[in-house]
């Protein structure tokens, strides 16, 4: 894994990532998270854009 990503990203992020991956939606992701489906938006948000990607 390259430095840029791991300078950027922290460990809940990885999880955020996988439970969206896992999942195939930010609604589902968010429930087997325990969260609710703005809070995780915001976060993947943040994620796109301390990476600089969408």
């Amino acid at each position: 894994m390259s430095k840029f990503l791991t300078s950027r990203l922290d460990w809940n992020d990885y999880q955020v990532i996988l439970a969206v991956a896992r999942h195939g939606s930010l609604s589902k992701a968010a429930e087997a998270l325990g969260s609710s489906h703005p809070t995780l938006f915001r976060r993947v948000r943040a994620i796109e854009t301390s990476l600089g990607a969408t």
